[in-house]
């Protein structure tokens, strides 16, 4: 055993004196004898460790702070003190003590046991040793509550030596930074300082060692991890002006190193620096702000994140970037001047950095990662959105001056981009419905307008017109200044023929998809205007096999319906005949590789249901379109999902589809709604797992649940329905059961509400009953607000056929509302029981109040009775509707 007073190595020992009397007691305070020959046992561990070598030694300091954690840690502060004389296994020790306190409150923050926890109640760790310590624990130290207890004892024993620690490694600290004889030691020393910063680490503590550790910039081999321990102190301590210009002033003079670094492409070292320079940027600049004198510190500073941001390496140009959203936000702000300097140079280095490469031909030859160059741009989006915020439609003349005098297809795409992650700042927002649109919604900046004009001008020139790059980012830099294009007929031409170019090409089909779906969206009818328009509805037969056929048929529903009404009909049809023909090819030769196919045609199909609400006030006809459509193809339909089979996607498809033209109502014929019944009812029967069906039988009642004529048979299809789904909900997986419960639920809620008697007859209502009872019990929000709202409903509206038996059921339902109120409903979801109470009341007052005692005495047990039964009086007082007040006064005071 290693002498408490030993000397550091090269340095000055850790500090046993007085200064930590109070802390060294509180950490031993507690130990008995057998912690005291544990702590002899850590000083015979202590010198074996010692003589490992360090990465044994690392590897046994995590050990050794796991297990602080799972035995008594009073013996902990011995250990530190014996490894004085080798502070590499003392810094090492105190980072793993780190360490493991943050896993133990991750795994709290998760709802779940920690480690320790788990491991001492035999769920984790070494089942010899837990055995071998079961032995000596008595039943109450074997209970969980006794570990967690005994737990978070010893996590507040570590914290506490932590924070002794703070107040005594910075001697050893210094020594160690000022030596810098040993960069694994060194490297050690900053990461216990990071590792520190939680638990207490002030920088009155840093001051000691802050010159040496500034000093460390200039290291190459501990550079790295001098940049990353100042980022941390900067980031998360209240810092002082001479620390941060003593940082920003050593940075500055990395500049010539930096460049060096550059050439030689040690990236990870500029990226170490960028970060840096990143931390320092809030501090230096909000100093600069409020003193003048301070400028030229700023201006140094922000010279070298360009110089940063113009680097080679993605990873390296992205470590600075947090700097430019300093600046952009910084309040208040910079000088105008420096500030206007700074982001113009800005925006020109961003656009040049998200070029493609020079030799770039496609991404399979590419020496670059698709990945990471994508999520490169996204960020260099993000700066230039927040630089066009604040700069306005001025920052578009820093895009074009990025081009440069040598016009390449790089830099004419990456000027498109650009254009376009700024779009939503320099044109005016499309106007919402209900607001008049004048023209006033489309005056463009004529700065916006000039840039456009010349940038798609290169973008259609013969030079660069043969790279797709280009031409794929145009088209999605036309969607975002769509506004421009409805004022720019001869651009919206050149860009409709280069959409016609890429839909039916699968490898861009759905980003293209989107961007022309935008661009019909905004401008339908100059669109419709145009020969290029009809050129891509001839082509749709191709684009049906595409995933993005729902898409671009969105897109060209919206043309259609915004066109001539004599056309409407003739247009719809040449879109709407290759689905036809498609869904009668796979009726007559189904296979499963069809099935994608089918999916792909009732998205086409949802998509022109959902697009055209507005035909019917435009037409003569009474009847939506889409409904003799569907009505017509009726046969086709179901005999193309029949000849595939079930599948979840595919049903889904279905549903979708007829929810979308059950949604406009009277226009449904009657012969649509019966065979829609029929369908979804067999389906269920045959597929039970098709729960999608209950929506789709939930939105006809609602829509024509009233109408006799419509819906013959009510009773039948409710009943259908709970046979089909009942072994799913009496399945042992309560979770796949509620999945099924919600929707039935949905289904007989619409069916109650129309109170009409031969729903209220239906045999299977009180065994609905008694699932929405079940689901008051459920953690699902969905569940239990549609089972309260079932019972609700069925409260007010019973007759005498449900009377009998809902009196029956009261102790049940009781049960499970005095449950949900006192404890286990969410607090914004009381008010929706205490309305189901309320309605009991109100139709079974005296039966209700009798149910509700009987439970609350059986439910709890003496000793927590009066507390619970006071949340639930709490509850019932607490309710905003002064109805529910008054009907529960007696129940509130025989709880009392």
């Amino acid at each position: 055993s290693s002498s408490a007073s030993s000397t550091a190595q090269g340095g000055t020992p850790i500090d046993s004196g007085s200064g930590s009397g109070a802390s060294s007691a509180a950490a031993n305070s507690g130990s008995n004898n057998n912690n005291n020959n544990n702590s002899s046992n850590g000083s015979n561990v202590s010198s074996s460790i010692v003589s490992h070598a360090r990465r044994v030694q690392s590897l046994l300091c995590v050990a050794l702070a796991d297990m602080s954690l799972r035995f008594a840690p009073s013996d902990l502060q011995q250990m530190l003190l014996a490894f004085a004389d080798d502070v590499f296994v003392l810094f090492s020790l105190l980072s793993s003590l780190s360490d493991v306190l943050q896993s133990d409150e991750n795994a709290e923050c998760a709802g779940g046991p920690s480690s320790s926890v788990s491991a001492a109640a035999g769920g984790g760790g070494n089942p010899s040793s837990v055995a071998g310590r079961s032995d000596s624990l008595n039943s109450s130290q074997s209970n969980p509550s006794f570990l967690a207890a005994r737990h978070a004892s010893h996590v507040a024993e570590v914290k506490q030596l932590m924070l002794w620690s703070c107040h005594n490694i910075g001697g050893a600290i210094q020594a160690v930074l000022s030596k810098r004889d040993d960069s694994q030691l060194v490297h050690a020393a900053l990461s216990c300082v990071q590792h520190l910063l939680p638990h207490g680490l002030t920088f009155d503590h840093v001051r000691d060692f802050a010159d040496p550790l500034i000093a460390l910039l200039t290291e190459p081999t501990s550079f790295i991890a001098a940049c990353d321990a100042l980022c941390d102190i900067i980031d998360k301590l209240e810092t002082t002006t001479p620390f941060v210009l003593a940082i920003n002033s050593c940075v500055v003079q990395l500049r010539d190193t930096y460049k060096l670094a550059a050439f030689v492409r040690a990236s990870e070292h500029c990226a170490a620096l960028g970060r840096l320079v990143a931390a320092l940027g809030a501090p230096v600049l909000e100093l600069a702000v409020r003193n003048p004198d301070h400028l030229t510190e700023a201006e140094e500073l922000l010279e070298m994140a360009h110089l940063i941001t113009d680097f080679r390496e993605f990873s390296v140009s992205e470590s600075v970037m947090p700097l430019w959203d300093t600046v952009t936000e910084l309040q208040p702000p910079l000088p105008p001047a420096l500030r206007s300097r700074t982001l113009s140079r800005v925006v020109k280095t961003l656009v040049q950095r998200s070029a493609y490469p020079e030799d770039f031909v496609d991404w399979d030859q590419a020496v670059i990662d698709i990945e990471e160059f994508h999520r490169y741009r996204r960020r260099i989006s993000d700066v230039l959105l927040s630089i066009a915020t604040l700069n306005g439609p001025t920052v578009v003349t820093d895009i074009i001056d990025a081009l440069g005098g040598i016009i390449s297809w790089q830099s004419v795409e990456s000027s498109l981009f650009a254009l376009s992650c700024i779009a939503s700042e320099v044109i005016p927002r499309p106007p919402r419905r209900h607001e008049e649109v004048t023209s006033a919604f489309f005056q463009i900046d004529e700065e916006v307008h000039n840039a456009l004009m010349s940038t798609f001008a290169l973008a259609f020139a013969e030079e660069v017109t043969d790279s797709t790059q280009v031409k794929l980012t145009a088209l999605g830099t036309a969607a975002a200044y769509s506004a421009w294009l409805k004022r720019n007929p001869p651009q919206l031409q050149a860009i409709l023929q280069i959409f016609g170019q890429f839909l039916s090409v699968s490898e861009s089909c759905e980003n293209v998809a989107d961007s022309f779906r935008r661009v019909c969206l905004d401008c339908p009818r100059e669109v419709g205007a145009t020969a290029e328009y009809a050129a891509i509805l001839g082509q749709f037969p191709a684009i049906l096999s595409l995933p993005s056929a729902a898409t671009v048929a969105e897109g060209l529903v919206r043309v259609i319906v915004s066109g001539p009404v004599d056309t409407v009909m003739a247009q719809l049809d040449l879109l709407l005949a290759p689905v036809v023909a498609a869904l009668r090819e796979i009726a007559l030769q189904p296979s499963d590789i069809l099935s994608g196919k089918l999916v792909l045609c009732l998205g086409v199909l949802t998509a022109a249901v959902q697009f055209t609400d507005a035909l019917p006030s435009r037409l003569t006809s009474p009847v939506h379109p889409m409904v003799l459509f569907a009505t017509n193809v009726w046969g086709d339909l179901t005999a193309a999902v029949a000849a595939v089979g079930f599948s979840p996607e595919l049903s889904a498809a279905v549903c979708d589809l007829l929810t979308r033209l059950l949604a406009y109502g009277t226009d449904m014929r009657d012969a649509l709604v019966q065979n829609v019944c029929t369908y979804m009812q067999d389906t269920l029967l045959a597929n039970p797992e098709a729960t999608r069906c209950l929506s789709v039988l939930a939105a006809v009642l609602e829509r024509f649940g009233r109408d006799e004529m419509v819906v013959p048979d009510m009773v039948a299809l409710l009943e259908s329905s709970l046979t089909a789904v009942r072994p799913l909900i009496n399945q042992p997986d309560a979770a796949q059961a509620e999945l099924v419960l919600d929707p039935l639920l949905q289904l007989y809620f619409r069916g109650v509400l129309f109170t009409l008697p031969a729903v209220l007859a239906c045999p299977s209502l009180r065994e609905v009953t008694m699932l929405a009872t079940r689901g008051l019990y459920s953690s699902s929000r969905n569940l239990l607000y549609i089972s309260a709202a079932f019972l609700t409903e069925l409260a007010r509206r019973a007759g005498p056929a449900v009377q009998g038996w809902l009196v029956q059921d009261l102790p049940a339902v009781s049960r499970a509302l005095c449950a949900g109120m006192a404890s286990s409903c969410p607090l914004d979801l009381v008010p929706r029981l205490a309305d189901t109470l309320h309605a009991l009341l109100e139709a079974y007052g005296k039966e209700t109040q009798t149910a509700m005692t009987a439970v609350l005495q059986s439910m709890y047990s003496p000793e927590c009775f009066v507390s619970e039964r006071q949340d639930l009086v709490q509850t019932l007082a607490s309710t905003n509707r002064m109805a529910i007040r008054q009907e529960c006064t007696l129940f509130a005071r025989s709880l009392r």
